[in-house]
C-alpha cells in the first residue's frame, strides 16, 4: 500500500467521501506534486495536508503554480512539558 492509499483510507474513515479524494502518487517532491495537480484542480480550493513544519514551503509551492490550497497542517511536534508544584511558587528570577 502506498502512502497516498493509506492517507486516502484514513480520510475516508474520518468521513471524507471517496469521490472527494484525489490521489497523486507519481511525484518525487512538492514542486512536482503541485505541477501534476494543477491540471486536475485548476483554481478550485482544496485541503493541503502535510506536516506542520513543511506547510509554509508547501503552500508557497502550490500557490506558485497557481493553485488555491487551504492549509491543513498535521503531525505537530511539541516539546514535553511536565508540570510541577514548584512552578506555582514565586522565585527571585521573576
Amino acid at each position: 500500500m502506498t502512502t497516498a492509499d493509506g492517507m486516502a483510507l484514513l480520510a475516508e474513515e474520518l468521513g471524507v467521501p471517496r469521490d472527494a479524494i484525489i490521489l497523486e502518487a507519481q511525484s518525487w517532491d512538492t514542486e512536482e506534486e503541485a505541477r501534476l495537480l494543477k491540471p486536475i484542480l485548476g483554481a478550485d480550493r482544496f485541503a493541503l495536508v502535510t506536516a506542520a513544519c513543511h506547510m509554509p514551503r508547501s503552500v508557497l509551492n502550490f500557490r506558485g503554480k497557481g493553485l488555491n490550497p487551504i492549509p491543513a497542517p498535521a503531525d505537530f511536534e511539541t516539546a514535553e512539558f511536565i508540570f510541577t508544584f514548584n512552578m506555582l511558587l514565586p522565585t527571585v528570577h521573576g
